[in-house]
């Protein structure tokens, strides 16, 4: 994460203050899951915290939303 990665699409602070409200937005959604730590218990709460992470509304609106910034500013080769 950094700031080339968005300058080479263009993107200015407008963007790059957006990108941080949803960072903090996502960051707000996993406070306080906690990585178990036996690694025997690992698998399986890494397979529900997917399951959670993709009915998550927040997480799901803000996945529409860097969608769509991207298609608006797409990389060129």
């Amino acid at each position: 994460m950094g700031t080339p990665a968005l300058t080479v699409r263009g993107m200015k602070e407008k963007e790059m203050s957006t990108i941080a409200g949803w960072m903090g937005q996502i960051i707000d959604q996993v406070t306080g899951i906690k990585l178990p730590l036996a690694a025997a218990d690992r698998d399986s709460f890494l397979a529900d915290f997917q399951t959670r992470i993709n009915r998550n509304l927040t997480i799901r609106s803000i996945r529409r939303q860097v969608a769509a910034l991207c298609r608006q500013y797409p990389l060129e080769f």
